[in-house]
């Protein structure tokens, strides 16, 4: 591969992804009919929070690059990155329209943002299966927590 580590270290790519789900959850708490969660925002604060920290952050950007070392993986790493870039860019697409059309008629649309980053955590979960509890376990609460925002599709 041409690129070098520093240019495609997955850290970064993973903050991005986890700022733009915050500011997904952010809008959907502009949603009125979701306001029954609002009891969950204490909660959501300390899940997002702990998927940033720094040991977390550490061993997906390790296990990234194991992936992508090695010779039958590095095709997938990379794909995986740029389903990660992108999100950011979705979550921005998603910022605009929410803006034009307001709250109650955002919320598919807000949705369909979470369901988006929820797969790409299946897909991180999946392919890095044998992580740490401690590194593991924030991740699948964190991605109860996306389903439990979005809530049933059809509301």
């Amino acid at each position: 591969m041409t690129s070098t580590r520093a240019e495609r270290d997955f850290g970064p790519v993973w903050v991005a992804f986890v700022q733009a789900i915050r500011e997904l959850l952010a809008m959907m708490r502009d949603v009125p009919e979701r306001r029954h969660l609002d009891p969950y925002e204490r909660w959501t604060g300390a899940v997002l929070e702990v998927v940033l920290r720094d040991r977390l952050v550490y061993e997906l950007q390790r296990r990234w690059l194991t992936l992508r070392e090695r010779e039958d993986g590095a095709e997938t790493a990379e794909l995986l990155y740029g389903e990660y870039q992108i999100f950011p860019e979705v979550v921005g697409g998603i910022r605009e329209r929410f803006r034009r059309r307001g709250g109650r008629r955002s919320a598919p649309l807000i949705r369909e943002g979470l369901s988006i980053g929820k797969t790409a955590l299946d897909s991180l979960l999946d392919l890095f299966d044998d992580l740490p509890l401690l590194i593991k376990g924030p991740l699948e609460i964190f991605a109860e927590l996306m389903d439990i925002m979005k809530g049933p599709s059809a509301e």
